[in-house]
């Protein structure tokens, strides 16, 4: 009975580890925040949020764009990562089959075009496991912002930008994401609100998001299922 017991709490521990696995999106309020050419000192945080992903697809208008070019490069050349390039605003499920990594590079002077149909697949595509991360820059236009947002809210994100605008000196949060960052250099940037900040330049610039996962801290159902673990092995080394 002990054993039987026990069986099923390992069991009940691992559905809790795999509902812990949270996927992540990011946005960033700046397109020039990603031209590591011009800005080496960004690329820590751009690497923290690419993590342990080797799969990366960069999609979007300005997935060509050269602000690109540098971090497309150092990407490619770590070990065991490839990257994709397709400058499209509109996806199928075939196009994002097989990677875990997407950034999305929206064109800073014009509207997003997305359709429906897009946003069903980056939604399913992160409710699946996937990370996110979002690069915009509405230049203080308001239906470029609207349009942005329509997006994020569309892919099932709850991050927005508004046409405030951001700068000057960072002010990097304290996260796990922002391990080793000592700066994150922002120009002319608009504010990102929602989420958690990581970099914050009067507005916040950088802010992320969990999706489809708890907090690290450990429910009181899992501490449950620990302690009668934990109850049952001792009784069976008593027997």
């Amino acid at each position: 009975m002990i054993k039987r017991v026990l069986l099923s709490a390992v069991f009940m521990l691992s559905l809790v580890a795999s509902n812990a696995n949270a996927s992540l999106i990011y946005a960033i309020g700046d397109v020039d925040a990603v031209n590591t050419s011009g800005r080496p000192v960004n690329l820590t945080l751009l690497n923290n949020m690419l993590g342990t992903n080797q799969n990366v697809l960069m999609i979007g208008s300005w997935a060509t764009n050269g602000r690109l070019t540098n971090l497309t490069s150092v990407w490619s050349g770590l070990s065991g990562v490839n990257v994709t390039v397709n400058a499209v605003e509109n996806v199928t499920n075939a196009d994002v089959a097989g990677f875990d990594f997407i950034l999305y590079m929206q064109d800073a002077f014009n509207t997003n075009n997305s359709s429906s149909a897009t946003y069903n697949v980056l939604n399913n595509f992160i409710l699946g496991g996937g990370d996110f991360l979002f690069v915009s820059q509405n230049l203080g236009n308001n239906a470029r912002s609207v349009s942005y947002n329509n997006f994020l809210a569309g892919i099932g994100s709850s991050l927005r930008t508004t046409t405030a605008p951001c700068g000057g000196t960072s002010t990097i949060a304290s996260d796990p994401l922002t391990a080793g960052v000592s700066d994150f250099l922002i120009s002319g940037c608009n504010q990102v609100t929602g989420g958690t900040a990581l970099v914050t330049a009067n507005t916040v610039a950088v802010a992320y998001e969990r999706i489809g996962a708890s907090s690290d801290v450990p429910e009181p159902a899992t501490l449950g299922l620990v302690g009668l673990m934990l109850l049952a092995m001792r009784r069976i080394r008593q027997n």
